[in-house]
C-alpha cells in the first residue's frame, strides 16, 4: 500500500488528488492513502524526519466522500435488517483490517483493504450474512453502508425474480 504525506494550503478530495496525480503519474504510483500533516516534521538540522511521520489513521487520512444512504424504499422492517447488516459488515472490515472499529461510510480500500484481504472479507461476509457475497461485490461497493444497499437491491431482484 502506498501512502502519501501531504501539506496543502487548501482542502482536496481524495478523488481531486488523484485525478490531479493521474495526469502525471501511472496508475500503480497514485497513493492508496493521503496522510494530511500541518506539516512536515523535520530534525533539529532541518532535515526530513521521516520517524516523525505520524500512522495513518481515521482522524489523518483523505477518505473517499461520504455516502448517505440511497432513497432505497425501506420498510420499518427491512430498514432494521439493512442496519444489522450495516453492523455485519463493519465488524468483518474491521476484523480483516485489524481494527476496533470500522465506520459505515470508511472505504474499505482506504483503511489499508488489498486484493488478498478482499478475498478474506468477502469469505467471511457470505458466512456472517449467511449468503454469497463476491470480491466483487466488495470492490465495488468499497463501503459498508453503500455494500448493504447493492446487497439489499440484489435480495430484491432475487425474490422479484423468483416470484
Amino acid at each position: 500500500m502506498l501512502a502519501a504525506y501531504i501539506v496543502v494550503s487548501r482542502p482536496f478530495s481524495k478523488e481531486e488528488l488523484n485525478l490531479m496525480l493521474s495526469r502525471h503519474l501511472p496508475e500503480y504510483m497514485i497513493p492508496d492513502l493521503y496522510v494530511v500533516l500541518p506539516e512536515f516534521p523535520l530534525l533539529p538540522n532541518g532535515k526530513f524526519d521521516r520517524s516523525s511521520l505520524p500512522v495513518p489513521s481515521r482522524s489523518n487520512t483523505l477518505s473517499s466522500e461520504k455516502r448517505v444512504l440511497a432513497s432505497l424504499p425501506f420498510s420499518p422492517a427491512s430498514l432494521a435488517e439493512h442496519r444489522l447488516r450495516v453492523e455485519q459488515i463493519c465488524q468483518v472490515f474491521a476484523q480483516v483490517l485489524g481494527r476496533d472499529h470500522f465506520d459505515e461510510h470508511d472505504d474499505f480500500f482506504d483503511l489499508g483493504g488489498n486484493s488478498a484481504l478482499l478475498v478474506i472479507a468477502a469469505g467471511l461476509l457470505s458466512v456472517k450474512l449467511k449468503s454469497k457475497v463476491s470480491g466483487a461485490i466488495v470492490l465495488e461497493s468499497r463501503t459498508p453502508t453503500r455494500m448493504a444497499e447493492v446487497l439489499t437491491s440484489s435480495d430484491k431482484d432475487l425474490k422479484t425474480t423468483l416470484a
